[in-house]
């Protein structure tokens, strides 16, 4: 894909974060966010939707369709808890651990079929439970295994090679960019694609067609059949698995689990956050895309932007919004404990086309 001028991130950044520090603004945070319908029509946004980024993680929902829409998941028989967890960047507890080695027995293949590598859990009672029996982290430990394993079934019901299924020109990741690609509503050609901390291809649109992207995700009748069906599948296996998209108090979980069953949400890596208010008979859906620009390596702005972006966009309710509070205001604490600050949202959504 070709650099253009407009996806400059520094066009137009908007502060979506003050982090303050007893009286004043200590530190911000600058991003972008898009709203969007399933056409593509860009309903609300802060800074410059047509920002390229990776969308990481925030894919994997989207990367899930091929295998349910072709009918491999239904051939190996797998359950909607394993198809979430295929959705999911988990943390590695011991019932996520058995729901992936579950995929990998249905589909005949071992650990060592899978190539995202090891490392620690990303829950911490996992973490600190391994570290206690002195054992090292396997590949199921890995936050992206699901995905992985996932992409085995792919290549098994295909008949495609196992071998190498993480490799660029492997139809495995053809078909993931030939997916993402019809969610943005552009030819494959203009997603840029690089590699991801777990080994495979990861996908860079704008932040205006992410949003649109997760807008068709909660849209199943925006597809024909057999897509539509499987649209509905991912959907409706994130929303009754929440904890196996994500884990125990995480935003995404907590946000599915508040909004009861409206809602699906991925985070990826780098400050993405992906979410869609699915349609009902009233509405069609909506999707929200966010990035912001400084990676938020801790993770500390994120959650507030997000929540707070859907406020705005009227995509959670009053109850839902108090059950997410913890969200919304991130403390500030100093090493005895004392909250010292806060990390705020600090934006206002502007409606309609940034040209309009």
């Amino acid at each position: 894909m070709t650099a253009d001028p407009k996806h400059n991130p520094e066009r137009n950044p908007a502060v979506l974060i003050e982090v303050t520090r007893g009286p004043i603004v200590e530190s911000w945070h600058h991003g972008v966010i898009a709203v969007c319908d399933p056409d593509g029509n860009l309903l609300a946004w802060a800074g410059n939707p047509g920002v390229v980024t990776y969308y990481r993680s925030a894919s994997k929902p989207i990367q899930a369709i091929p295998l349910v829409e072709s009918g491999g998941a239904e051939h190996f028989g797998l359950t909607d808890t394993e198809v979430a967890i295929i959705c999911g960047s988990h943390d590695g507890t011991p019932e996520q651990v058995e729901v992936v080695q579950s995929i990998m027995a249905k589909i005949g293949l071992g650990p060592d079929a899978l190539a995202c590598g090891a490392h620690i859990p990303y829950g911490k009672d996992a973490a600190r439970a391994l570290q206690e029996r002195g054992e090292a982290p396997n590949v199921f430990h890995n936050n992206c295994s699901g995905k992985h394993a996932g992409m085995l079934a792919l290549a098994k019901f295909h008949g495609w090679p196992v071998g190498g299924y993480e490799l660029p020109r492997h139809p495995v990741q053809i078909a993931m960019l030939d997916v993402v690609a019809q969610f943005a509503g552009i030819s494959p050609d203009e997603v840029a694609v690089g590699v991801d901390g777990c080994g495979v291809g990861t996908f860079a649109v704008s932040v205006q067609q992410m949003a649109t992207s997760f807008a068709r995700l909660g849209q199943p009748d925006f597809w024909p059949e057999p897509r539509r069906s499987a649209v509905a599948r991912v959907t409706k296996a994130m929303t009754a698995n929440p904890v196996m998209v994500s884990g125990e108090h995480n935003f995404d979980t907590d946000a599915m689990i508040a909004a009861g069953s409206s809602l699906i949400s991925k985070a990826g890596a780098e400050g993405v956050a992906c979410v869609a208010q699915l349609a009902s008979a009233n509405r069609p859906a909506i999707g929200l895309a966010l990035k912001l620009l400084d990676g938020d390596r801790t993770s500390r702005a994120r959650n507030p932007s997000v929540t707070e972006g859907l406020r705005q966009a009227g995509m959670l309710d009053e109850d839902a919004l108090n059950k997410l509070e913890q969200y919304w205001l991130e403390e500030v604490r100093n090493r005895p404990g004392d909250v010292v600050g806060v990390l705020r949202p600090a934006f206002t959504l502007s409606a309609g086309s940034p040209e309009g």
